[in-house]
């Protein structure tokens, strides 16, 4: 909320701006009287103690923003001045000024005609707002954050969730059926279902079409469980590629990935090569992988009957097309470029979306094109040509590069562009302090005003990069401006709480600054205050484990929050919560050194589940020191039947201990958000993913939960 009396001090003395300062009184007097404290307020006024001078869109939250760049934008014009978001500096004392009076975000508005147009229409544009209501949000068509949950719930390891995102999307009429089937390869996919990937009606189908890259990452990933591991990897390289059928099923997957962005894709593409006799591709895919993965592929190789031929037989481009040597195909064409095969290599690129290539493929198409050399085109060829051209216009080397992009304008294809490349880009660490600053200016211009929907679609891919970069001081802007988007969404849905709370979790581990902690967790107070419902209570519960569970720079601030969020869910109606819920509260509150009441309160039709748990044994494996120990005494708290075994495990690398265990829990609970992954392949082998119980979120009361929902499944 902004201070009207705050934000005043913050101008200073006006008569600096002598024949305009009774204007300016004016203005800034009539903007101050208004403020009622509402979300999406703003105020436009001049600073002249800010560096650089000039006036001010200021905003509390960034639909303010949003609100008062619409509004500038319409009476200024591109020709009276131009909007620049900017961040509050605690190195200037007017910023600190600004941030104790409420305001969070600013846009130097930055004159381009003479001073006089530019102040009349501020003046203008203020008073007529004024008197009239604000102008409502545009509403985002509802599939889009559908889409956004669906991704979300994916990265959570959240099946239910992204079930429902997903069956609401092909309700929604908005995408179409080769766009909702990518999709329901991805459910598969991400959720490691790959047996129910491989019995869709529409499987063969999907081999013979264009696919995203995402798609065929997980295609090979597929292949290697299903097709390969399944078999044995212990007998000669042919014999594998043979009965795997790897050249005539899946030739055009393996092909659309030179070299693969997984462990798995990489041992299916190696085979593959290998086969074939590619020994420069072999070289390439042993170049990406790992020491350990290298050695795990050399002991593959090793089983090839004869050594590869040196060179491959002559074959031409048609005949490696139809073999999915995509790769082949395109470099034999940029050396020896032919109308006649032309479309051959376009297809083959596309099939790639191989940005390397595409310049030098795009160069001969055009250049036969303009010579009248091209065969007729269909209207499938000319759509083709497009396709490539708009690869090799979208194409983004580095993340600094496609935000700076899509915080220019209007960019339809930033989302999907983000989603094809992002993986190839070196990490965000990598930017100087100036170009972190500059990214994260980006990033809120156009979560704003450039492209808020491209942003939505691609929260989940900005998470995890803000996940990646919370340890490195320079890069604190970018990941508080993405809490700010994921705070500030139209639609909190439970995939964004808990995004949310990840990235949350990723800044306290890192031991930030007394400053930034309290930053943090008052943004996660405010959200509290905006969705505290019943509904919503395992949120605040999370949110208070992670609040207990990291070392706190700032224990006042830490304590005042949980008594928040604690004393809140108190307040509401007990038959409300569950056992499990109203054991957490005191639990925590306990930790906290709150005072705790009784949790005994009427018994909830879910509750009844625990007394199954008699004569069970529980298995962990988490790397989280004392969450076993933590999770025993919440369980006895709740007065579970005392034959009830709790068994935790914390190795890094596949053990006989940990295999032991995986198979003989009645409850395998394993807490992929702190684990090694050494250790969660060992448990893979013993027991399959549908049969774990995978927490969503990342504290002991998410263990709880997890564990309470297969309960009920089995009442």
């Amino acid at each position: 909320m902004i201070k009207a009396t705050g934000l005043r001090r913050c101008v200073g003395d006006l008569a600096v701006y002598r024949a305009f300062q009774d204007t300016f009184e004016v203005l800034i007097d009539e903007q101050l009287r208004k403020l009622t404290g509402a979300p999406g307020e703003w105020v436009v006024i001049p600073l002249n103690k800010r560096n650089p001078q000039g006036f001010y869109l200021l905003s509390a939250d960034l639909e303010g923003q949003r609100r008062g760049r619409e509004v500038l934008d319409a009476f200024l014009g591109p020709t009276t001045a131009a909007l620049t978001s900017m961040r509050l500096s605690k190195l200037q004392q007017v910023d600190r000024d600004l941030e104790t009076a409420g305001v969070a975000h600013l846009s130097y508005v930055k004159r381009v005609a003479d001073h006089q147009k530019m102040v009349d229409r501020i003046r203008i544009a203020v008073s007529t707002i004024a008197s009239k209501d604000a102008r409502p949000r545009p509403t985002l068509v509802p599939h889009l954050y559908r889409l956004r949950d669906f991704r979300f719930a994916l990265a959570q390891q959240n099946s239910t969730e992204a079930n429902n995102a997903l069956h609401d999307l092909q309700l929604s009429g908005q995408l179409s059926l080769e766009n909702l089937r990518f999709l329901e390869v991805e459910l598969h996919g991400r959720l490691g279902r790959w047996a129910e990937l491989r019995r869709l009606h529409y499987f063969n189908e999907l081999l013979i079409t264009r696919r995203p890259r995402a798609i065929n990452e997980l295609l090979l990933e597929m292949i290697w469980q299903i097709d390969i591991a399944n078999i044995g990897v212990d007998r000669p390289l042919s014999e594998i590629a043979d009965e795997a059928d790897l050249t005539s099923l899946f030739g055009a997957v393996i092909g659309s990935l030179d070299v693969p962005g997984t462990e798995p894709g990489r041992k299916v593409a190696a085979i593959a090569a290998a086969n074939a006799g590619d020994e420069q591709r072999l070289t390439r895919i042993l170049d990406a992988a790992g020491p350990s993965e290298r050695d795990d592929l050399q002991r593959l190789l090793d089983r090839r009957e004869t050594p590869a031929p040196t060179s491959p037989p002559a074959v031409g481009l048609y005949e490696l097309h139809s073999q999915g040597q995509f790769t082949a195909v395109v470099q034999r064409y940029i050396e020896h470029p032919e109308p006649g095969t032309t479309m051959l290599a376009v297809d083959a690129l596309l099939r790639m979306e191989d940005r390397e290539y595409a310049p030098a493929v795009l160069a001969a198409v055009e250049g036969f094109h303009a010579s009248n050399l091209l065969p007729q085109l269909t209207r499938g060829n000319r759509r083709d040509i497009e396709d490539l051209r708009a690869l090799v216009d979208s194409t983004c080397s580095d993340w600094a590069s496609w935000l700076h992009r899509v915080g220019a304008g209007p960019w339809p294809d930033a989302e999907r562009i983000l989603r094809a490349s992002h993986e190839d880009w070196p990490d965000l660490e990598t930017l100087t302090a100036d170009e972190a600053d500059q990214a994260a200016e980006d990033l809120l211009h156009a979560s704003i005003v450039a492209n808020a929907d491209q942003v939505i679609a691609s929260l989940d891919l900005l998470c995890l990069a803000a996940a990646r970069t919370t340890s490195r001081p320079h890069l604190a802007q970018f990941s508080e401006c993405v809490l700010e988007i994921l705070k500030n969404q139209e639609n909190i849905s439970g995939p964004v709480r808990h995004a949310y709370l990840g990235l949350l979790d990723s800044i306290l581990a890192t031991g930030p600054t007394a400053d930034r902690y309290e930053s943090a967790i008052e943004g996660a107070s405010t959200l509290w205050t905006l969705i505290a419902a019943p509904i919503a209570v395992d949120w605040g519960i999370d949110l208070v484990d992670l609040l207990v569970a990291n070392p706190s720079p700032s224990p006042g601030t830490m304590i005042s929050v949980i008594s928040a969020v604690l004393g809140r869910i108190r307040d509401m109606p007990v038959d409300r919560l569950s056992l499990r819920q109203r054991t957490a509260v005191n639990h925590q509150a306990e930790h906290a050194g709150l005072p705790v009441v009784s949790a005994t309160a009427p018994t909830t039709e879910p509750d009844t589940a625990w007394s199954t748990l008699a004569n069970s044994e529980i298995g962990i494996y988490t790397l989280r020191p004392d969450a076993v120990d933590q999770f025993r005494d919440r369980l006895q708290r709740m007065q579970v039947p005392k034959s009830v075994t709790v068994t935790g495990n914390s190795d890094k690398v596949s053990t006989p201990i940990l295999r032991a265990l995986a198979g003989r829990a009645d409850y395998m609970i394993v807490d992929t958000w702190h684990a090694a992954h050494a250790a969660t392949n060992a448990i893979d082998e013993i027991l399959p993913r549908d049969r774990q119980l995978l927490p969503e979120g990342r504290g002991v009361s998410a263990y709880i939960r997890v564990l309470e929902s297969a309960l009920s499944q089995h009442v």
